[in-house]
């Protein structure tokens, strides 16, 4: 090395080392906001909302505890009641379609609103298709379809013939929108859409099938949606199960229907049940 320079490294490094500034990196924590998943429909049943709070990314949200729920008709007015972390049931009712249904939340000091106006129950339930194979049937089934006239949400249950106890239960949700439970119970959630989604069409393109022995019973339900709760759960489709194509959205908060700061949907659905069995 030249010693010119050397000497001079060794003269100057303590003003390098003096210029160094030490930045130290705070988190800031932001406040705790409610997160509201359920709502009502036209089925005589007991319906749920489950509050939990949103929470840093990475971390796992945590159950609401002790808030207090009452719903509204207008002319009535119903309660629900915490009967485990986080989840609140009413008593068994059924709402009516064309009203207008709003969820009052009273946590932590505040007052939260959710308003949704139930749809008119659909009129007709086309029957599904199961495809005859050799000794089963199978069903194709896709999570999105679009290109219909209006948009819905669809629940189908396969109930086999014949119990099976030994079933197990550690299969249930390999595919998003199928459940399986005990007894060879399967049960699947898809969507019908009256608009086209390009990444939607991309990324669900390809058909599942499942085979089923003869014999088994089908329920199927078919549920309307106010148009602000499509909306919603279309938003949310896209920054989730239509993301990772060149057609993606940019990134956006989700509008729910919770007012003062609150997220996610308190929804009100009519829907129509029927039951068959495939020939």
């Amino acid at each position: 090395m030249n010693i010119k320079l050397l000497w001079y490294l060794t003269l100057f490094s303590p003003l390098f080392w003096s210029c160094r500034e030490e930045i130290r990196l705070e988190t800031v924590d932001s406040p705790l906001q409610l997160v509201v998943e359920g709502g009502i429909s036209n089925s005589l049943q007991q319906h749920q909302v489950r509050l939990s709070s949103s929470t840093a990314t990475g971390e796992k949200s945590r159950p609401i505890q002790g808030a207090e729920l009452r719903m509204s008709s207008g002319e009535e007015e119903f309660y629900f009641v915490e009967t485990e972390a986080g989840l609140y049931r009413s008593d068994s009712l059924a709402g009516i379609p064309g009203q207008q249904y709003t969820l009052q939340i009273n946590w932590n000091g505040k007052l939260f609103f959710a308003v949704d106006e139930m749809p008119p129950a659909p009129i007709q339930v086309d029957t599904i298709r199961f495809i005859p194979e050799v000794d089963q049937f199978d069903f194709e089934f896709r999570r999105h379809l679009f290109g219909f006239t209006e948009p819905n949400r669809w629940r189908l249950w396969v109930i086999p013939q014949v119990k099976n106890p030994a079933f197990d239960s550690t299969r249930a949700g390999l595919q998003q929108g199928v459940q399986a439970y005990s007894g060879g119970i399967h049960e699947f959630t898809f969507y019908t859409h009256a608009r086209l989604a390009v990444n939607g069409l991309i990324n669900f393109e390809e058909p599942h099938f499942y085979g089923f022995d003869p014999g088994f019973t089908v329920i199927l339900e078919k549920e309307a949606l106010s148009s602000s709760y499509y909306a919603f759960l279309r938003s949310v489709f896209m920054e989730t199960e239509w993301r990772g194509t060149l057609f993606d959205t940019q990134p956006a908060n989700l509008q729910g229907n919770v007012s003062n700061g609150g997220l996610g949907y308190f929804s009100a659905v009519s829907l129509k049940r029927i039951t068959y069995q495939p020939d």
